[in-house]
């Protein structure tokens, strides 16, 4: 079995099993920043992610599993949470590719 560890300081502990496209493993993202989820989330679709200047590289994330998830699972639960919590969006443009760009209610002005 392949283990890949994703370890930055104390910032990141992101931890995810990879053996096939439905093995399971567990996510544990502790205050990790958007850029770091969206490098997780680049090496486990194989897309190359076109992220908008105005989307806050910086913004901070939690994301864990307690139970198993296979890796659509967990790519489907990290477009969940940088939707929810840096309020951006992941939009699949084809096959290689996909875009970042901010929510369209966080981009009108009050």
């Amino acid at each position: 079995m392949r283990k890949i560890l994703f370890l930055t300081g104390c910032l990141l502990a992101g931890y995810f099993t990879v053996l096939a496209s439905e093995s399971r493993g567990t996510m544990d993202f502790t205050n990790a920043t958007l850029i770091q989820v969206l490098d997780v989330y680049q090496k486990m679709s194989g897309q190359e992610l076109a992220i908008d200047s105005a989307v806050n590289r910086n913004a901070k994330l939690t994301l864990r599993t307690t139970n198993q998830v296979t890796k659509a699972e967990a790519m489907k639960l990290i477009e969940q949470s940088v939707a929810t919590q840096a309020h951006v969006v992941i939009t699949r443009i084809d096959d290689k590719r996909a875009s970042v760009t901010l929510e369209h209610t966080k981009l009108a002005k009050p």
